[in-house]
Order: C-alpha cells, then structure tokens, then sequence
C-alpha cells in the first residue's frame, strides 16, 4: 500500500513563497506542500531544524517526502545534505532533488497523491523539469527576425 506524498520546497529568498503563489494560480489549492524560505542574515542551523521538522513530521504521520532545493551548493541544499547524512538506509521514503523548477514542482505535485512512491515521484519530477527547458528559437523553428 502506498502512503501518500508531501512535498517541502528550500530556497533562497522570496523564492518559495513565489513558487507557492504560482503553483496555486496554475493548479488551485494543493496539500500537502510546505515552502521555507532562506533569507540574508537568517541562521544556517534554523534552516536545517525547520527542513528537517517538516520531514520528521511527515514521516511521523507515515508519509513520504520529496525535497526540492533551488541551487546545488547554496544552503538550503548544503543543510538538506546534513539531514540526508542522519537518515539511514532505514529511511527511504524522503528523496532530495536540486534545481528545482516549475515544470519539476508541477509534476510532483499533480501526481503526489496518485504516484506510489517517493523514488517514482522523484523520477517524474526530474523528467519533467528537464523537459521543460527548451530552446524556443529552435524548437519553433525561428531563424531570427520577427517570429509573428
């Protein structure tokens, strides 16, 4: 039986709050998602305690955890690397991905409810951040000028 999903978005600044308002203009109202901001002059070691409170509680209710990160390197992904090291192979029902973008965190949320697992919503995730970079000119065929 699959236990249902909960998403934790870590970024830099306004950023998740943005994240947030955007997912819900496209999709509606979505639960459960949890956005921490990290701001100029806040605490490294606070970041971590509330990025790890939302995943212990989650998994204290007996769900999983996707954790989107915004730049490989920066803090948020720097303190989830911290939090990943004291989970073991006990725990594999929190995954982590860095880079997060709109398509990725669509994805994961549209299908966090439905999807089995954590590792398949990771996979989906990925898949569709990835797809959704794309070189406009090329991909509609623009050789320059005006596109209308």
């Amino acid at each position: 039986m699959s236990s249902l999903i909960d998403i934790v978005v870590a970024t830099h600044g306004p950023l998740s709050k943005a994240f947030e308002e955007t997912v819900t203009l496209i999709v509606g109202e979505t639960t459960p998602i949890t956005y921490v901001g990290f701001f100029h002059g806040d605490d490294v070691e606070h970041l971590e305690q509330e990025i790890q409170s939302k995943i212990f509680t989650s998994l204290e209710q007996g769900r999983q955890v996707l954790v989107f990160i915004d730049l490989l390197g920066g803090s948020p992904s720097n303190r989830s690397a911290l939090i990943l090291n004291k989970l073991n192979e006990n725990t594999p029902n929190v995954e982590f991905v860095a880079g997060v973008n709109l398509p990725m965190l669509i994805e994961a949320v549209v299908n966090s409810q439905t999807v089995g697992n954590v590792q398949e919503l990771k996979e989906k995730a990925i898949t569709a951040g990835s797809e959704g970079i794309a070189d406009l000119k090329q991909l509609f065929n623009v050789n320059g000028g005006d596109p209308s």
